[in-house]
């Protein structure tokens, strides 16, 4: 007799990874491949926490009200139309689920996050990938993917992997030609470190159109990736689609509580955001000094650009050897580029020697 068999063909999908690669021998890890914030979290989240454990024999409060509400005080948004998640992950899983059959399609870009294709093939959707810009996503491209079957459209602003962003005018163009029925998924987990004033969230898209929702993440800029949480916010259709799929006690304590003191933190916010902004563009034109092309990113990570395949493999190994983990970009197609987090001044000044030295003539 043979095995079960899983539906919609899963079983011809990759099972996923085992986390971060090994670094055997090597005391030291430096963390600078999955954008977390070397900061740590803000002390009201970690006092938060705390208080949280003496009573984690207690589920979490269902509604995450006080969440809801301080995400609609820090946001603008209208809290009865906020959905909190375990990560923005989850949001993926639940808009394609919820929105997409077999046959179904869901457009994104090349640079889109991987979850986003690796979800529709699980739900038996069809993911249709198109082109981008150079280092950015390319909105006539987008428009041109859009057809009768397609039911959900994805676009990273700022984008991941490289950092770039897109102003208000051209999601807008966007939107204008996606139909009414169609949802229009706006990943914005790196807003809070953009400072141009072109740039918008989509909290404002969102009042305006029934057929959009935004997605964020408490794991980047305020540092709880442990925490899992992810919140979306979405016209009153989308936020019971949501609400209907979620488990009743979907994130488990103290993560709500964190996040909620995170919010009201604003001396933290700038201690981070001040870290982002002296030392990422510092970072970028040291990679630019070495002969590299860099992503002109808004995020706290950057891209760079090697001559060729063979040198960013020998690159990322070299760091690796060095317990200086990074992203190699080879399921995005670009096997070319590394990304590097934002870390701290040493770790930063370590990638660099260490680069340096890979980078040299033998």
């Amino acid at each position: 007799m043979g095995a079960p068999i899983p539906l919609h063909g899963i079983i011809d999908i990759p099972a996923i990874g085992g986390g971060r690669p090994g670094t055997q021998g090597v005391k030291k890890r430096l963390l600078l491949g999955t954008n977390e914030s070397p900061l740590g979290p803000s002390p009201l989240a970690l006092e938060a926490y705390e208080k949280r454990g003496l009573t984690l024999n207690r589920y979490p409060d269902a509604s995450y009200n006080d969440l809801r509400e301080a995400i609609g005080k820090r946001f603008n948004c209208d809290s009865t139309r906020t959905v909190v998640t375990c990560g923005s992950e989850t949001l993926i899983h639940m808009l394609i689920r919820g929105y997409c059959g077999p046959g179904d399609e869901v457009l994104f870009t090349k640079l889109e996050f991987r979850m986003v294709g690796r979800v529709a093939r699980l739900c038996g959707a069809v993911p249709v990938e198109v082109a981008t810009n150079g280092w950015y996503a390319d909105i006539d491209a987008l428009i041109a993917g859009i057809t009768e079957n397609t039911k959900l459209v994805f676009l990273a602003n700022p984008n991941n992997p490289t950092g770039t962003y897109l102003p208000d005018s051209e999601i807008r163009r966007l939107h204008a030609a996606i139909p009414e029925h169609v949802v229009f998924v706006l990943d914005s987990v790196y807003a809070e470190y953009v400072m141009e004033e072109d740039y918008k969230s989509g909290v404002e898209l969102v009042n305006e159109f029934h057929n959009t929702v935004m997605i964020r993440t408490f794991s980047k800029y305020y540092s709880l990736a442990a925490n899992r949480l992810g919140w979306a916010y979405g016209s009153a259709e989308i936020t019971k689609t949501l609400n209907t799929m979620r488990a009743p006690f979907n994130v488990g304590s103290p993560a709500p509580e964190c996040a909620t003191a995170a919010l009201g933190d604003p001396d933290y916010d700038a201690v981070v955001l001040g870290h982002n902004n002296k030392w990422m563009p510092w970072f970028a034109d040291q990679l630019k000094s070495m002969g590299l092309d860099v992503a002109p990113s808004v995020g706290n990570y950057v891209t760079a650009r090697y001559r060729d395949v063979e040198t960013a493999e020998k690159v990322y190994q070299d760091l690796l050897a060095e317990g200086i983990m990074t992203n190699y970009l080879s399921s995005y197609g670009l096997n070319d580029c590394i990304r590097f987090t934002i870390g701290f001044e040493e770790e930063l000044r370590e990638v660099l020697e260490v680069m340096a030295k890979s980078l040299s003539p033998a």
